[in-house]
């Protein structure tokens, strides 16, 4: 039996959701990125709750959530169309974040899998992600079968940083 649980996301599941999202940030790039970012995400949780719920309303794109056996929401994916031009995919994995305490049991390879199952059942023939390049996580993705896609900076906050995609084509060679 897996310690967690995979489901589409509900309404009530919106703060907790923004607040994992918050949670994550500050584990997975709190050597990456300034301090005072993730300072301005918690002053904001009202704004990044409010955009999450007109999210959920989307019908082009879907959030899922893992939960803990007592059902509390410990991570999260979104996925959807391929955020601007690009040829090669048609489908993109958004964001993926799990709290530091439930990575590494499964979880968020189940989370990509459903992810890719939902955007394969909407018609979706591909998928890519943008991780930081120093994402001490980024092989997660190659491990999972995806390849090395391109490479683009990027902004957050005052700082230039470095993001790598990584792609799966077709959705398939997800492992």
């Amino acid at each position: 039996m897996t310690p967690y649980g995979i489901r589409d996301a509900q309404m009530a599941d919106m703060e907790t959701v923004a607040r994992v999202h918050i949670a994550s940030w500050r584990t997975t790039y709190g050597g990456l990125i300034e301090p005072s970012w993730f300072d301005q995400m918690e002053r904001h949780l009202d704004d990044r709750v409010a955009a999450r719920r007109q999210r959920l309303h989307r019908t082009d794109v879907h959030t899922l959530v893992m939960t803990s056996p007592g059902g509390f929401v410990v991570g999260f994916a979104d996925v959807g169309p391929v955020d601007g031009e690009d040829p090669r995919f048609d489908g993109e994995l958004y964001a993926i974040y799990l709290l530091r305490g439930w990575q590494g049991l499964g979880g968020g390879r189940a989370l990509v899998q459903a992810g890719a199952a939902w955007l394969a059942q909407h018609g979706y023939q591909s998928m890519k992600v943008w991780v930081l390049r120093d994402n001490p996580s980024r092989s997660f993705y190659q491990r999972l079968g995806a390849d090395f896609v391109e490479h683009r900076t990027i902004t957050i906050g005052t700082q230039t940083l470095d993001e790598e995609a990584y792609g799966w084509r077709p959705l398939e060679t997800l492992r």
